[in-house]
């Protein structure tokens, strides 16, 4: 029952030759390759393609830095039906391999999700191979039995009547012995001589969701398949078979499974079958209980049974067919689990490529990075969220984790590159290697601005104003990956996510984990995975069946995928298969550290036998006594305490917390190579850090700094006791890579910060716009003195215009100053600083500050900051003017908080550059 299906193609072995990607000149940056740069999902509006708008886009995508697109179809545009494409028709077929052969001749990858719109289904799925739900028509009856029971069965809403196959009619005596009277039922009328006493009767319907698919494109439209059934599995998939093969083109390198979206579908034809073959007793003998609100012991595990069978048929029916047709391909599968109605680390485990995805702003704090509530939503994807698809990935092996990043972090329109970054970080610290932009829509160059948008993105097209700066953010994007894909993840812990426990506490026969559920269902494990890393520690997430072939080397516990850790924390987990429980008994016996945090289990799941309750006791029986402590157990040990932070500090010695977090405040992953480790460290709170005597935990002989932002690269300051020094202002990160041999690298150049002279340019300023829509005097120039937004001046035009303009200025360096940094306060929303006619820096992330000692000279010098704004004023101003822009068929541009509604009310948005604008002189 709990055996792991080896369905990986990428394992350790495979991920261990990403170990050359870091091979350099220590002074040098890495090639990472193109896997290291970002991607961006693409939505093919209607599919209204055309070869030379697919051309001229794929060539901007490539040369703004991106690696690769992922296609998606949805819905079209309004009165654009002649120019829509039918999905997987010839015609499609023909443009998608054109625009295949495009991204290939500009070194980009193509993929493309396995459907239009999600989740799976289309034309194809009748009602027969369609998401199925348990519909119940019920009644009571006292029979004195004398007379006979006519009852109509059929369900009371007419719309689940539709389709809906009778599987049984049953009748339950108090005593809740089953009666099968189906063969009383004529019509959909039960005529039935009870007899005498009272009776409970159900009615069970094979039922349809007649679920749609969501944002479908032409020819992607119909139901949602049945996600259970192998046979409906495969009978969706033949399409693809029958279209790639009519076309005799290449398939994709890897298609796409969106987010588990599949709502009120908790059975299919096999269930009943399924369920007595994995549990051992018929769930229609406890049919009562299973339907039942009531939260009894007995209804609570009859319940967690059923959600168990439906986890392994999605498991087996869902993920498994579709890796395995995927390989029969040449191709590979990319897999967003959350959602599911099962184990999400089980099912991420079967794909080769696990996803998570962002919904909302991270919980970061940078300085000066504030956007107002109105304009936010609420965050549903915290890191411990996140790391369900990582942890799955580290542990069986897997290379890559990849995110659908930057979904609805704020309105469109508003999103900024420095609003980015933080969000990008936070999924990096979260174990992200791979990053999808969501998304880029599909529009052609003929196209009235802002074009074709979807609903949800954050707008990755040539049409977004900040497109010229999206360069920098890839390349900042490409630098962190090519580590953060090198060598190995490097956790010391093992966290168990005690999935039985939260099926039996939430008393239900359906449960899907999407990522807002699991702040609710799962919020004590989260708060374990916050306590554990706030500790210093890092940690990795494994389920019952990865327990399951885990094995012992070295007294360190070693994944299916090659994975090691130092240990693993059960946390107070009432519920345990004995078999899982006898492995870690096991484990521990065999050299391994295993530490309960909170109550040994003390219970099976549901309904066993009396023959795994017997053994569960066995197993208990081989464990020390619940008393604080870490006890010797065969060649390991095993560690009990109430808590996970007392649990933890008993095997203190031998774990490795890094004091960057404890003391710093500093978040960090890390990961190890064959010549040392590499650190990607990030200040993402307000206060800025300046860390003289930071150590790590691993050993080393030299320590370099890497800058992902511009580049820069130079030796750490390393003290007589091996600490270091750290400096990361709020909003910054670094990357550091530890060496096992002392290598030739300039010493790292720090932030002056004693004797340093401040000097603000307070007076003098002019500005004048260098490009504006609408249009706007260009010639004229602004004596302004003092720093002031644009939108600030008396010319209302300048509250409702997308702009760039040039702040200019004069200012005087002393002779003997050696190094000149300059910081920019209040831009709105990207700065690009010219010094005597000379470019030296564009800054688009917090902090805005850059060193600028090169660029100037002893005396007169003059400073231009060109400052680009957002779109905001203009696009409001558009709708307070009537401008239809919005055409689309489906939902048209929701605001960050669901609501359909246009941006009329938006207050004006500050645009430019307000200051102060300061020079640090040493």
């Amino acid at each position: 029952m709990l055996n792991i299906n080896k369905l990986h193609t990428l394992t350790l072995a495979a991920a261990a030759t990403l170990l050359s990607a870091c091979s350099q000149q220590y002074d040098q940056w890495p090639d990472g390759g193109n896997d290291a740069k970002p991607c961006a999902r693409w939505w093919w509006m209607g599919s209204a393609v055309d070869s030379t708008n697919l051309h001229n886009l794929i060539a901007k995508y490539a040369d703004s830095g991106l690696g690769g697109l992922e296609l998606c179809p949805i819905y079209g545009v309004q009165g654009n039906d002649s120019n829509d494409i039918s999905f997987l028709s010839p015609e499609w077929m023909g443009v998608y391999n054109y625009a295949r052969e495009e991204a290939a001749s500009h070194g980009m990858t193509l993929d493309m999700t396995c459907g239009t719109g999600w989740p799976f289904g289309g034309p194809n799925v009748t009602p027969e191979y369609s998401a199925a739900r348990l519909d119940v028509s019920q009644t009571t009856y006292a029979s004195n039995g004398a007379k006979e029971l006519v009852w109509d069965t059929q369900l009371a809403n007419p719309k689940h009547r539709r389709e809906a196959k009778l599987i049984g009619v049953y009748a339950y005596n108090t005593n809740n012995e089953r009666v099968d009277i189906t063969t009383y039922v004529n019509n959909d009328t039960l005529t039935w001589a009870a007899p005498a006493g009272e009776w409970n009767i159900y009615a069970l319907w094979h039922g349809h969701t007649f679920q749609m698919v969501k944002r479908a494109a032409p020819g992607g439209e119909g139901f949602v398949m049945d996600y259970f059934s192998k046979n409906a599995v495969q009978h969706y998939l033949a399409r693809f078979d029958t279209a790639f093969a009519k076309a005799n083109i290449p398939w994709p390198k890897m298609m796409f499974s969106d987010s588990y979206e599949v709502y009120g579908a908790d059975y299919t034809a096999d269930m009943f079958n399924a369920f007595q073959k994995q549990h051992g007793y018929d769930v229609l003998d406890y049919l009562p209980q299973l339907l039942t609100p009531e939260a009894n012991d007995t209804a609570r595990r009859v319940k967690a049974d059923y959600c168990e069978t439906v986890d392994s048929l999605l498991r087996t029916s869902f993920m498994q067919t579709w890796t395995e047709w995927l390989h029969s391909h040449g191709s590979t599968a990319r897999e967003q689990a959350h959602g599911s109605v099962g184990n999400l680390l089980d099912l991420y485990a079967l794909s080769e490529t696990p996803e998570c995805e962002t919904y909302g702003r991270a919980k970061v704090k940078v300085r000066d990075l504030v956007v107002p509530d109105t304009f936010q939503r609420k965050n549903e994807s915290d890191k411990a969220i996140m790391k369900f698809a990582s942890s799955a990935a580290h542990t069986m092996g897997k290379p890559y984790t990849s995110a659908e990043a930057l979904t609805w972090a704020t309105e469109h329109f508003r999103m900024t590159p420095a609003l980015c970054k933080p969000e990008l970080d936070a999924l990096f610290l979260a174990g992200i290697n791979r990053i999808f932009y969501h998304g880029a829509a599909y529009s052609p160059e003929q196209d009235a601005w802002p074009g074709w948008k979807f609903y949800a993105s954050v707008d990755y097209s040539p049409t977004n104003v900040f497109w010229p700066e999206l360069k920098h953010l890839n390349k900042y994007v490409e630098r962190c990956l090519t580590f953060l894909q090198a060598g190995l993840p490097d956790a010391d812990v093992l966290v168990y996510f005690p999935m039985y426990d939260i099926w039996y506490n939430q008393n239900t026969k359906y449960l899907p984990l999407s990522i807002e559920r699991l702040q609710i269902v799962a919020a004590d494990f989260m708060k374990v995975i916050d306590e554990v890393e706030t500790l210093g520690y890092q940690t990795d997430y494994i389920s019952d069946r990865q327990i399951l072939e885990l094995s012992t080397k070295n007294n360190k516990l070693v994944t299916a995928g090659g994975a090691a850790y130092k240990t693993i924390v059960v946390p107070n987990a009432r519920f345990m298969h004995a078999k899982v429980l006898e492995k870690l008994v096991s484990l521990a016996e065999s050299g391994a550290t295993v530490i309960f945090a909170g109550d040994y289990p003390s219970s099976v799941p549901g309904l066993s036998n009396d023959g795994e309750r017997a053994a569960l006791k066995a197993a208990l029986d081989r464990l020390p006594k619940q008393a604080n402590g870490l006890f010797g157990v065969g060649n390991g040990c095993v560690g009990f305490s109430t808590d996970v932070a007392s649990a933890l500090k008993l095997y203190a010695e031998e774990l490795t917390v890094e004091n960057m977090t404890v003391r710093n405040g500093l978040r960090y992953i890390r990961r190890s190579n064959k010549d040392g480790y590499t650190y990607f460290i990030a200040n993402l709170d307000t206060a800025d850090i300046d860390a003289n005597s930071v150590t790590l935990a691993v050993d080393f002989a030299d320590a370099v700094f890497y800058n992902p932002l511009d580049g820069r690269i130079g030796r750490a300051q390393v003290n007589a006791d091996k600490s270091l020094r750290i400096q990361l202002e709020s909003g910054q990160t670094t990357i550091l890579r530890t060496y096992n041999k002392k290598v030739d690298v300039p010493q790292w150049s720090y932030i002056p910060v004693d004797d340093v002279q401040h000097m603000q340019l307070t007076n003098g300023w002019t500005m004048r716009f260098v490009e504006s829509t609408p249009e706007v005097d260009l010639s004229n120039t602004y004596n302004i003195d003092t720093l002031v937004y644009w939108n600030a001046l008396p010319d209302s035009a300048f509250s409702r215009n997308s702009a760039t303009a040039v702040y200019t200025n004069k200012f005087t360096i002393p002779a003997e100053a050696k190094s000149v940094m300059l910081r920019l306060k209040n831009v709105k929303e990207v700065a690009e600083v010219t010094i005597n006619g000379n470019l030296a820096v564009s800054l688009w992330s917090m902090p805005f500050v850059a060193d600028i000692t090169n660029y100037v000279t002893p005396g007169d010098n003059t400073i231009e900051i060109k400052v680009k704004g957002s779109a905001a004023n203009l696009i409001a101003q558009m709708d307070r003017d009537g401008v239809k822009w919005r055409k689309f068929k489906d939902t048209n541009l929701l605001d960050v908080k669901g609501k359909r509604r246009d941006y009329a009310w938006w207050p004006i948005e500050n645009m430019g550059l307000q200051g102060p604008v300061t020079l640090e002189i040493k």
